[in-house]
């Protein structure tokens, strides 16, 4: 089978076993837009870091010990989009910034589930309070299982703390110059 081709080059999941593991190996084989009417495949690819690999998985047909069987768990919602507000705002690295979230079904009905927060940079608490670690446009995420909404923030630098002065001393004569750098750290 050829990646990219038979299968995706991405995958949905990974799981390390260690040699001599028994008992059960967790996969999360969601993916965004999936739902009980689609007819999805997987396939575990195996790779070793050294030397040779073996795992035995049952298949549903198994005759033997049915309990060996495969399991998969469902975790169905009726959430179809997740709304993260406020969006396209700017602060300053020194200051926090409170995002909310809010969880719909396909009518616009409102759910109260609990969500997942994530930062591209900086962290982001379980009551959606953002604090900054570095400048430039960051995405907050608010997520329900696959479903996640998001919006991003502008973060500018805060207000000078340090003052570093190049070079910190120098001895020149009367007919010289000298360049001295200084630059502010927030």
């Amino acid at each position: 089978m050829g990646s990219g081709v038979e299968y995706a080059t991405t995958p949905v999941s990974t799981s390390t076993i260690s040699i001599g593991l028994t008992g059960w190996v967790w996969f999360d084989i969601g993916t965004a837009g999936m739902n009980l009417t689609n007819n999805q495949g997987w396939v575990i690819l195996a790779s070793t870091n050294v030397g040779y690999g073996y795992a035995q998985f049952y298949s549903s047909e198994y005759q033997g010990d049915t309990t060996l069987r495969p399991k998969i768990l469902f975790n169905t919602t009726n959430v179809s989009t997740v709304t993260v507000s406020p969006g396209g705002n700017t602060i300053d690295a020194d200051s926090t910034q409170l995002f909310t979230a809010v969880a719909s079904d396909f009518n616009t009905v409102q759910k109260t589930v609990p969500l997942e927060w994530y930062a591209s940079s900086g962290s982001v608490g379980s009551n959606g309070l953002f604090t900054p670690t570095s400048t430039g446009t960051q995405t907050i995420q608010a997520c329900f299982g696959l479903v996640c909404g998001s919006q991003t923030i502008t973060v500018t630098a805060g207000a000078p703390e340090t003052l570093f002065v190049s070079p910190l001393t120098s001895i020149i004569t009367v007919d010289d110059t000298l360049t001295i750098t200084a630059n502010m750290v927030d």
